[in-house]
């Protein structure tokens, strides 16, 4: 299973991580991760860029519950995720470098969990 989403609340990641035991399937923890400073502006460009509907549909969501602050504390939510789950796989999202992030991505999750 992929959770392809932000994850910002601890509880979440540790049922994810039970249910993958439960059903004997391989628990991967990777975040896909910017710094702060490139990624809030990254996530309000993305859909006016892609115009993908989901990005934009994110994006209105966003406006609706705090526009670029409610924005900024949910990177620092990821960020206090991250630092509690000390096996969670870090993987540096490069602006422009779709190709180099999917390879890293791949690496991720070929390797052995908690490396």
């Amino acid at each position: 299973m992929i959770v392809p989403q932000f994850l910002g609340r601890i509880e979440f990641v540790d049922q994810a991580e039970r249910v993958a035991h439960e059903v004997e399937a391989d628990f991967h923890e990777v975040v896909l991760l910017a710094p702060r400073d490139e990624a809030l502006p990254r996530f309000v460009e993305r859909g006016r860029i892609t115009g993908d509907p989901a990005h934009l549909d994110a994006e209105r969501m966003l406006r609706r519950h705090g526009g670029t602050a409610e924005l900024a504390a949910m990177y620092d939510r990821l960020a206090e995720v991250v630092a509690a789950r000390p096996a969670t796989r870090i993987v540096r999202s490069v602006d422009g470098d779709v190709d180099g992030t999917y390879r890293d991505l791949l690496a991720c999750l070929v390797a052995p969990p908690g490396r």
